[in-house]
């Protein structure tokens, strides 16, 4: 297994981390001031086109180009369009087609179960095993 698929490996695990505890809000830290603690960023549109990913076919396609803004982008499309969604799986795909994919299986707040797909050869580009 190369470096890169296992730092995508890490990387996947501790945004599928990241994910699950988000709704979780820590009680804030007194000794930061409040001008002076992260706020989480807005969600941007513009670095997702596709569809709306529950085909392979209309999958998310991730814009980003760097492994780890990737990974953050995939999960922040989810909390966009699935707030309080449970992560339940992930999985990343051979290259099919001259792209890669990750596969992530999350349950809604109203129940089931949806597969999503991401297109990720942006940041993970096909040729890269």
């Amino acid at each position: 297994m190369s470096r890169m698929v296992i730092i995508l490996i890490i990387l996947t695990q501790a945004a599928a981390y990241a994910c699950r505890h988000a709704s979780a809000t820590p009680p804030p830290d007194q000794s930061t001031p409040a001008a002076e603690r992260p706020t989480p960023s807005p969600f941007d549109a513009s670095l997702y086109s596709g569809g709306d990913g529950r085909t392979r076919e209309t999958a998310v396609v991730v814009g980003t180009k760097s492994h780890r803004g990737g990974v953050a982008s995939e999960y922040s499309w989810i909390r966009h369009h699935y707030p309080d969604a449970k992560h339940l799986h992930q999985a990343l795909t051979r290259p099919i087609d001259g792209k890669r994919y990750d596969v992530l299986t999350i349950q809604p707040k109203d129940g089931g179960e949806v597969e999503l797909w991401f297109d990720i050869t942006a940041f993970l580009p096909a040729g890269d095993n």
